[in-house]
């Protein structure tokens, strides 16, 4: 398992696949490698098979948020939408103060539920102040709702938690444009430029 981590910051995925493959062969009740076999399944982009292992995990260990938010997020990017709402849901009962759980607030975004979607990040928000994500989808969810200048307001505050971010100075841009602000909008494109 821990070869597996280290090929993994190396990002040398193939020879990760076979550590954790290797160290479940080994040990088949060992949750953690199944669980780190389905982050880099995930990040190869072998989502199907990442939910597997995942699920795996949560059956040797049921408790563990990491691989129950993780199984969430997958499902989310698989566009299952309502199986990823009932894994972090959850995941919510499981652990109500994991700031990441209130994720489901993109869930929602998508359904066109803002008003639980703003509810969700502001959530995350008061579990952990400094997580800039949250802050982020907050923003898109106002300007989604039309709320353009609380949409800048929760930009802003992400770029005051991660100082240099090409996506929200983005937003801010086209937040401040819809705004009418043209002239600050410019500045935040040119910011999102060097940002990038």
């Amino acid at each position: 398992n821990i070869l597996g981590a280290a090929y993994k910051r190396l990002n040398q995925y193939d020879n990760a696949l076979k550590s954790y493959r290797r160290s479940i062969s080994i040990n088949p009740s060992y949750f953690y490698a199944h669980y780190n076999l389905g982050n880099i399944l995930k990040e190869v982009g072998k989502l199907s098979e990442a939910i597997e292992s995942f699920e795996k995990a949560l059956f040797l260990k049921p408790d563990y948020a990491k691989a129950q938010n993780n199984k969430a997020l997958t499902l989310h990017e698989l566009g299952e939408l309502d199986a990823a709402s009932v894994a972090f849901n959850k995941l919510i009962l499981l652990n109500p103060d994991f700031a990441e759980a209130h994720n489901l607030g993109n869930v929602f975004q998508e359904q066109g539920l803002l008003e639980q979607a703003i509810e969700a990040y502001t959530t995350a928000i008061s579990l952990n102040p400094d997580y800039s994500e949250a802050f982020n989808n907050l923003g898109n969810a106002f300007k989604e709702r039309g709320e353009v200048e609380k949409a800048i307001e929760a930009y802003k505050k992400t770029l005051s938690i991660k100082h240099s971010n090409y996506d929200v100075t983005n937003n801010i841009g086209i937040s401040l444009r819809e705004y009418g602000n043209l002239e600050d909008a410019k500045k935040s494109y040119n910011k999102a430029l060097t940002d990038s």
